[in-house]
């Protein structure tokens, strides 16, 4: 639960049926909660004419006025001693839901002049999990954000990018200058991400997330115009990867605990592209057990392939390359790495993949 002073006691004067709009403001850090709860409370009220006083909220995913969309109102504006109380959700499905940015606007229904003077509060809530925080998601190991714990150095070049799980301090870093992804910002859906392109990589050489070396686990990614290797479960000589990597065949190979998993049944097309940006999930069941792979949230069945196996490796992982013996590195754009201990429920996944949307409008 989190309280947000949306608006402190502000007197705003009109005229007839022309708004008032406040600038809308980017508050909203949709992945830590969902739902929204408006405290409206008022001390003084003059009516246009014989009409009546509306305040309404309204959200958009973007700061574009054409995006912004009513969530709910106070269709008649009066003075009392409680607060007025309205209620919205992320993710909704019967209504507007929820999104990035948010404001407010006052409107008269009659001519005439008008004034209220009043104030807002928001208070964030869990509410109806239609889509979840990955800092909700069960077994969460581990979890990097473009746009947090960064360490940056001149030009933009990326150091240190600290976990966010707040379960440990799995951070990734890179002493090279010349191997240090840079950050991008405004690069998916308004938020920024890493560039690892021309073999740059982050790497933690102490901790292992996932134990014993043959558990399950899942990873889930959202990235752009890239193929390679997002994220290395252990640095290892063999096959160690959860990844996308487009062959010279045109086949895509999934990789896992030093098994090669050949040929998933596309070729994932999507992740070549410099114009979409992609989320993806990697659910490993444990060892001997095919992992199943969803791209954009629809699944991808393999052709072929060995299952998952049991190769411990070194300590550490890697974000942006394998330390195999011919590395297979990242050469695009990463805005998020998650990863659980465990084969990822299906619905955990979707509530993921929600979020997803919402925050990077993939």
């Amino acid at each position: 639960m989190h309280s947000v002073l949306l608006t402190d006691w502000i007197t705003i004067r009109g005229t007839d049926t022309t708004p008032v709009v406040q600038s809308a403001e980017d508050w909203l850090d949709v992945p830590d909660y969902a739902d929204a709860v408006f405290w409206v409370e008022v001390t003084q009220v003059t009516n246009p004419g014989s009409g009546t006083l509306a305040l309404l909220f309204e959200t958009a995913p973007a700061d574009f006025e054409r995006l912004f969309v009513t969530l709910d109102s106070v269709d008649v504006l009066t003075v009392g001693p409680a607060p007025v109380l309205r209620k919205a959700f992320l993710n909704q499905v019967a209504n507007v839901p929820l999104a990035r940015f948010l404001r407010w606007k006052l409107v008269g229904s009659a001519a005439g002049t008008w004034s209220v003077t009043f104030r807002v509060h928001v208070t964030l809530g869990e509410g109806v999990r239609s889509a979840m925080s990955p800092r909700a998601l069960p077994g969460l190991l581990l979890w990097f954000r473009a746009d947090v714990g960064l360490t940056l150095q001149a030009g933009n070049a990326v150091s240190t990018w600290q976990d966010q799980s707040g379960l440990s301090n799995h951070f990734v870093s890179q002493g090279t200058g010349a191997l240090q992804p840079t950050w991008v910002p405004n690069a998916i859906g308004g938020r920024p991400a890493l560039d690892f392109s021309g073999g740059k990589y982050l790497e933690n050489t102490f901790n292992n997330p996932v134990t014993p070396d043959a558990a399950a686990y899942s990873v889930l990614a959202v990235a752009k115009n890239g193929n390679g290797t997002f994220f290395s479960l252990r640095r290892s000589a063999a096959y160690s990867a959860s990844m996308f990597f487009l062959n010279i065949g045109g086949n895509t190979y999934v990789y896992s605990n030093g098994s090669a998993n050949v040929s998933v049944a596309n070729t994932l097309p999507e992740t070549q592209s410099a114009s979409a940006a992609f989320k993806s999930c990697h659910r490993y069941a444990g060892s001997g057990v095919a992992p199943r792979i969803w791209l954009n949230a629809t699944e991808r069945n393999q052709t072929a392939g060995t299952v998952q196996g049991d190769q411990t490796g070194s300590t550490g992982f890697q974000v942006g390359t394998n330390s195999q013996g011919v590395p297979e590195p990242w050469n695009g754009l990463i805005a998020e790495l998650i990863v659980v201990s465990g084969a990822i429920s299906d619905l955990d996944r979707r509530r993921i993949e929600i979020y997803q949307r919402n925050f990077f409008g993939v």
